[in-house]
Formats: C-alpha cells, structure tokens, sequence
C-alpha cells in the first residue's frame, strides 16, 4: 500500500533526529505491531566497544518511576497509604516535614529540599551518604523550599525519604527490596543498584573536565538497567496486574491528552527517558551516556510516532538543558 508501518516509522524518525542532534545509546519501543531497536556509539571513552541492546546503563531519575513503582506495590498490599504521614514510618523529621504525606512526596509537593542545583558543598554531603538514614538526615538538616501541597516543584531529597519508607516498612533495604518485589517478578536480570565493567561510560564534556563522576544510585536516581529491562517495567505498568488500576493512577496521574507512565532523567554523560501508554500498549524506552538533551529529543520525536502525531525532530535549541551534550571533533 506504500504507507509505511509504525516500525518503519520508527526507523524514519529515529534517522531524522539523529542527523539533527548526534546519539549515543539505546532506543527500544514495543507494541503490539512490533519492536524497534536501534543501538549507536561506544560506552567507553576510547570509542572501541560498540553500545549494544544489552549494555547497562545509569538511568538517572528514571530510578524514580523504580521507587513509585515499589510505594505502589506497599500501598497494594495495605502496608502503606498515600494519606499517611512520612513521619509514621521515619524518625528524627522537624515536624513540617514529618507532616508531610506519601502521595506529596511522590508528587514532589513536599517541600523537602530539592537537591537538583547541587552547590560544592551539598555534593560533598551527598557523597559522604553512605546509607538511606545518612540521605534522610541531610533532607531533614535542610529548610523546607515551601509548606507542604503549596506547590509542585521538582525534589530529589522528597523521593531520599520514600526510599526510607520503602525500607521501613518492608523491613529489608531499598535494593534489597527492589530485587524481590519489582526486579525479580519481571524478569529484570540487568537491574541493579550497581554499576560494573558493561556499563556504559558517561560521554560528557562536563565530566571529562572535572575528572570521573562517582554516583551512587539512591531512591531518587542513578540505579542501572538495559532498554529491554526497563521495558518489562514499562508493560507492567499498562496493565492491572502487578499495580491496581487506582494505584497507578494516583502514582502517574494523567496529565494532557494522552496518560503516560514514565519520566526522563539526566545528568552529565546521562540522559533516559522511559514511557508507557497503557492506552495504546506502546513502551518507549531512550538510554543515553551523552549529556542531555540527547535523549530526551529523542524520546520525544519517537513519543510522537507512537502517539499517532507523527515525527517532529528537535534540536538543542528546542529543549535547553543544563548540560550540554559532546559534540563529535570535526574531521
């Protein structure tokens, strides 16, 4: 008939935003008319082993879906509740902050501190954290951004203490935990709190002029997975079997025409994006080890094929980051 299939979409899109903004990494999208996978670039700085669909990668905040995922499964099993005060479950909270709600913590409308711009010295504390208590300490040592459900705003300290929860209530530590509720079921052999030799390395500008980026993976970010893991993650998540239907929607409320389960993720030689439409069954999974915004144009020119809105390739201009990503030498 000549019109092309969703997978050859795919293909033709993924092609038009590669040449427009260069990619190193992972794409994986799946529903029911098929995959699309496509692979490019090298996971060490020496650029001489080639990204494949199973190198690991750091998935940046996309750990966070991780975290709901597991508050979710608690709150299923009637271990938890959304209404529930952080302070039941964690000690040595002010009391503001010990007021605040799970479902507020999850929506990031907690005021907790939000730990994304990181001065010299926060980065030094977060380093010193050896363990979730060390994490909570610091969230609770920090003065709230603003009273809790006044506003939304982005807090990396907010899912520090769900991690805390996690723990205390399933009385096993966060990967721990992790392994046996979400990883295990699913099937997620390559999903770790640990990074080892097949993790791809971080291709960052940034990060080669300030020397290697040590992250330890938290409840806010920084775990390790592959594309075809985080997209048995993905399917889960469209269906009403291993979360509730009223569970996942309070976790992943709908926002726009088309309700989407996921979020992005990046830092320096880091840059994910996971999403799941449990309305049309397609799982786009986009793991990069460039500097945002590498992969999240990416995710969203692919997220428009899917979606039935056609490909829109961006550029850098259109989605301003942070982090600039490396751009190849000229010849």
């Amino acid at each position: 008939s000549g019109v092309p299939t969703p997978i050859d979409a795919l293909g033709q899109c993924y092609g038009r935003q590669a040449a427009l903004v260069p990619f190193s990494g992972v794409v994986l999208a799946r529903g029911t008319a098929g995959e699309f996978v496509r692979t490019a670039g090298f996971v060490d700085t020496s650029q001489t082993t080639a990204i494949t669909q199973d190198t690991r990668f750091r998935i940046a905040s996309v750990q966070k879906v991780v975290t709901k995922t597991a508050i979710g499964l608690l709150v299923d099993q009637g271990r938890l509740k959304f209404d529930d005060p952080v302070g039941k479950y964690v000690t040595g909270l002010p009391p503001e902050l010990a007021s605040v709600t799970i479902e507020q913590l999850v929506d990031h409308r907690s005021g907790a501190v939000a730990f994304t711009r990181l001065t010299p010295e926060t980065e030094t504390m977060l380093r010193g954290a050896k363990s979730t208590s060390d994490l909570v300490a610091l969230v609770a040592s920090q003065p709230m951004s603003f009273r809790p459900g006044e506003r939304q705003e982005y807090s990396n300290g907010g899912y520090f203490l769900l991690g805390a929860v996690i723990e205390r209530v399933s009385g096993m530590s966060y990967g721990a935990y992790l392994k046996e509720a979400i990883f295990d079921p699913l099937g997620m052999t390559a999903t770790s709190l640990e990074a080892d030799s097949h993790t791809a390395a971080p291709l960052s500008k940034m990060a080669m002029e300030i020397g290697p980026v040590e992250r330890r993976a938290t409840s806010a970010g920084d775990g390790v997975s592959t594309a075809a893991d985080l997209a048995k993650l993905g399917a889960a998540l469209t269906g009403d079997t291993f979360l509730s239907k009223a569970t996942r929607e309070r976790l992943f409320p709908r926002r726009g025409e088309s309700w989407r389960i996921g979020q992005g993720g990046g830092t320096m030689g880091t840059n994910t994006d996971l999403a799941a439409f449990p309305e049309n069954g397609w799982v786009v999974v986009v793991l990069s080890n460039y500097d945002p915004p590498a992969g999240t144009l990416m995710a969203e020119a692919l997220r428009g094929v899917v979606l039935g809105n056609g490909c829109k390739p961006l550029t850098e201009t259109d989605r301003p980051s942070p982090f600039r990503m490396i751009r190849r030498p000229a010849s």
